[in-house]
């Protein structure tokens, strides 16, 4: 499985310790620096839409401007968290708007209120031939299938959706595991019998080192978002991180 680690802009040296890089479209946008990175950086480059972030995706246009300025592999179709209806209302938008010179893959995120509106979703973007890659987002997963498995916890609630997804033959395109909990190694380590869950990506390393915490000691995952613009960590911090991203790796 390939990993994307999303660290600060300042700190590229530990995203370039990933298989593949995430970037953001608000941050392509608005930070030259943060463009200028990507667009020379000769990483396998999924570009973001913001949905997880803002609740629903950037405007398509700009999500589709940040993928061609940093020459992007692959791109996330738009969706609204956990909203079915509207999330293949904006994905349809989406294809369409692509244009014939663009050559990304493009990534589904199956959205809903419940797991029978999820798995409906899921199975609309299966059978859609432009989605190429489907993610499955640390938000939307624990929302519909907590009830069914009982933890809400993605770390763990995730492995068992795709293990129902296996077993119920539901598995036909590459996955990936949009972003992660502090649960990320026993994750790993459960998704490693399954060939199409193709990538991950995730912050928990970088985050967790900036709190001073080991990923195989933490107990519960600090609430605060990551700070993508974060500087001047001392040298604590960055062993850290890095002995975070070696446990991660470790298991891959």
């Amino acid at each position: 499985m390939k990993v994307a680690f999303i660290s600060g802009i300042n700190y590229p040296e530990f995203i370039e310790r990933g298989d593949i890089a995430f970037t953001l479209t608000d941050w392509i946008i608005h930070n030259r620096e943060y463009t200028s990175y990507y667009a020379l950086s000769n990483m396998y480059k999924i570009t973001d839409n913001m949905a997880a972030e803002n609740g629903i995706s950037s405007p398509i246009n700009q999500v589709l401007s940040a993928a061609r300025a940093v020459h992007a592999d692959e791109v996330w179709a738009s969706d609204k968290l956990y909203d079915k209806k509207e999330t293949i209302r904006l994905t349809k938008l989406f294809l369409k708007s692509i244009k014939t010179y663009d050559k990304f893959k493009v990534v589904g995120l199956p959205q809903g209120k419940n797991m029978r509106e999820w798995l409906s979703c899921y199975k609309w973007m299966l059978k859609e031939p432009r989605i190429d890659v489907i993610a499955l987002s640390k938000y939307s997963v624990p929302k519909c299938f907590s009830k069914k498995f009982g933890t809400n916890i993605i770390g763990k609630v995730r492995p068992k959706v795709v293990d129902y997804l296996y077993k119920n033959n539901l598995i036909h395109k590459p996955l990936h595991l949009a972003g992660a909990d502090n649960f990320i190694i026993h994750e790993l380590k459960c998704m490693s019998k399954y060939p199409l869950i193709r990538s991950i990506d995730s912050n928990i390393a970088f985050k967790l080192g900036i709190h001073r915490i080991k990923i195989d000691e933490c107990k519960v995952e600090p609430k605060e978002r990551l700070n993508h613009n974060i500087k001047n960590l001392d040298e604590e911090q960055i062993q850290i991180i890095n002995y975070n991203i070696d446990k991660i790796k470790e298991v891959l």
